[in-house]
């Protein structure tokens, strides 16, 4: 018992003697206002030395900052809308143009439409951007033997622009060799550019190629009404008999690739 209260007098009295030494850490409003006054001198001290030493810099200095605000000026005029600086500028980019794939020719269906072995694999090939004549309508025949003069025994590519592996179809530009089939049944007039579903920057050039061909009466142009595929496709049976009357087969030494007379060939 006596030790306990022994202890417990220490621990009194070291309590005592700390109360007395301690100090408060609160801060004087005073020496507040006093640490503020000092900041803003210390900052307008900071100011008068930099417009010193931009005033002895000479006309370099005025040189430099000048060709900076040009060319932050220019960047605001670049910009689309009213919005300034790089947050409202659109940059543009030219996207890759598509590789080309080799293939393997099989057949030909008909002017804009063939055949070919892809990755061992058979696929159905639609010519990007054109539409020939069909089979059974004027010319329809004429296209595909010239399709197939400039497919046959050459090195075919394809520039593939759409693919659906489940029906193996796809939508592409024609290479063989060095040439550009697209492009060349547009010149011969073998062909119509599809104007809504041609949106690369080369469908202007097929255009004027069409409107040239169509001048010079090349190929389809050279008949009276040309009557472009998707309207011969959505015209009923007996409307197309009419139109195939006086197209004989024999007459034009055209035969189809099946080995039979076609009811139609054109010139």
């Amino acid at each position: 018992m006596a030790h306990y209260k022994t202890l417990s007098i220490v621990c009194v009295f070291l309590w005592l003697f700390s109360a007395q030494n301690a100090h408060s850490i609160g801060v004087d409003p005073n020496s507040k206002r006093s640490l503020r006054k000092t900041l803003k001198n210390s900052s307008a001290s900071k100011n008068n030395a930099g417009s010193v030493a931009s005033k002895s810099g000479g006309s370099g200095s005025n040189s430099s900052a000048n060709s900076a605000k040009r060319k932050t000026s220019r960047a605001g005029k670049g910009n689309y809308g009213s919005g300034e600086g790089e947050k409202n500028k659109i940059v543009y980019t030219v996207p890759e143009p598509k590789p080309f794939q080799p293939v393997t020719m099989v057949d030909v269906e008909d002017g804009d439409t063939i055949r070919v072995l892809w990755n061992d694999s058979l696929f159905t090939v639609s010519l990007y951007g054109i539409d020939s004549p069909e089979r059974t309508q004027p010319h329809g025949m004429k296209a595909l033997q010239v399709i197939t003069k400039l497919l046959k025994r050459k090195n075919i590519k394809l520039q593939v622009y759409d693919k659906d592996r489940t029906k193996r179809r796809c939508l592409a530009v024609v290479s063989a060799g060095k040439k550009n089939v697209n492009e060349l049944l547009v010149k011969g007039g073998h062909a119509w550019v599809k104007r809504e579903r041609c949106y690369e920057s080369f469908c202007s050039d097929w255009l004027s190629f069409q409107d040239k061909a169509k001048a010079a009466k090349k190929g389809l142009w050279s008949y009276p009404e040309p009557i472009a595929p998707w309207v011969w496709r959505t015209m009923p049976p007996e409307r197309r008999q009419d139109l195939q009357q006086g197209y004989s087969p024999v007459a034009n030494g055209l035969r189809s690739r099946y080995g039979k007379d076609t009811t139609l060939i054109g010139r």
